[in-house]
């Protein structure tokens, strides 16, 4: 299932202001390649340090020296994303962030909790675009069931609060 929504479009935000980028980002955006698809998509970008030359160098200095991720020796890099994780759940997730940059591309392989980096759960797609210079990000989850202890702790305060509720209406 491709999605395109605001959580993304917030990822977007957050990695165009550490870069000294500010245009605006839409979710459920037409995709370029295929406008039958959705993406979050970037305006044109002009300021910061536009371009794609040496694009995903500055991400990786943003993930290593501000998230604390690991880069190895092939360039790959490793996130714990548990402090993200913890404003929606008490879990850990990881993230493996693969650079393509002669195809303009990256991909995020997101794992959950699987620190064994094992499960591919989900992957994130950031696609860079020319004249004019663009962001196009989109999110294909991974055909399964998810019933891992991060839903639970995701969904079970949600349940709880529509329980009472019904409970205190009857």
């Amino acid at each position: 299932v491709r999605s395109a929504g605001v959580v993304l479009k917030g990822m977007m935000e957050h990695m165009m202001r550490k870069l000294s980028m500010s245009a605006e980002v839409k979710a459920e955006q037409p995709a370029v390649d295929d406008p039958t698809k959705r993406s979050v998509l970037s305006e044109p970008i002009t300021d910061g340090d536009a371009g794609i030359d040496g694009y995903f160098d500055r991400v990786k200095t943003v993930l290593v020296d501000e998230h604390g991720a690991t880069e190895l020796p092939d360039g790959t890099i490793i996130e714990d994303r548990s402090g993200i994780q913890e404003l929606f759940a008490d879990s850990r997730s990881f993230a493996k962030h693969v650079f393509l940059p002669e195809e303009h591309c990256s991909r995020i392989f997101e794992y959950g909790d699987d620190e064994s980096l094992s499960v591919v759960r989900g992957i994130t797609t950031i696609k860079l675009h020319t004249d004019p210079f663009r962001i196009e990000m989109w999110n294909t989850t991974q055909p399964g069931r998810m019933a891992a202890e991060i839903e639970i702790k995701l969904v079970k305060p949600f349940v709880e609060k529509v329980l009472k509720f019904m409970q205190d209406e009857m």
